[in-house]
């Protein structure tokens, strides 16, 4: 396992990326607002203090403990045991963790799927891929850098597109 502290040069390469992932989760006010009333009319509505630490902490360290700490790192023991058990254990295939990391996204956003129905009020084909594209998109870029820096760094751009898109959000509503 990684050793949970931050590093200077990785900070340097992911800071510009969570500043990027805050504009692009942002463009979903822009760009599905005027096709779904119901979005651009939730951005419209403000932003409470609670549902913004709520967003920071929730997103940015539960669901990364959950969803990439836990289920991913299953996911890929799993896959090991079925695919590789015999394969030396500090020489695992690299498809195993993509494997890992794309079931696990694709189930995040699912997960949202409960919430996106109570929200909406029903499931349209652009509420469909809106929701996996938001959830499941950035799901596959956090777990990358889980895979890739460790689950901090994850948590770190979680945390980060939150807080970037309720700036950007606050400034510009």
């Amino acid at each position: 396992m990684k050793p949970f502290a931050f590093k200077k040069d990785i900070l340097k390469k992911t800071v510009p990326v969570i500043i990027l992932f805050g504009i692009l989760f942002t463009a979903d006010y822009f760009v599905i607002g005027p096709f779904i009333p119901e979005v651009a009319a939730d951005y419209e509505r403000g932003i409470s203090a609670a549902y913004f630490i709520a967003s920071l902490t929730y997103g940015g360290v539960v669901e990364e403990i959950l969803m990439r700490w836990f289920l991913m790192s299953l996911l890929a023991w799993i896959l090991v045991l079925i695919f590789a058990r015999k394969t030396e254990k500090t020489e695992l295939p690299d498809w195993i963790f993509i494997a890992a990391n794309i079931i696990a996204a694709l189930l995040f956003a699912a997960g949202h799927l409960p919430a996106t129905m109570a929200f909406f009020g029903r499931i349209s084909p652009l509420i469909l891929v809106r929701c996996f594209v938001l959830n499941g998109g950035f799901a596959l870029i956090f777990g990358r850098f889980y895979r890739k820096y460790g689950i901090q760094y994850a948590m770190l751009a979680h945390f980060g597109l939150h807080l970037i898109s309720k700036l950007i959000l606050l400034a510009v509503i």
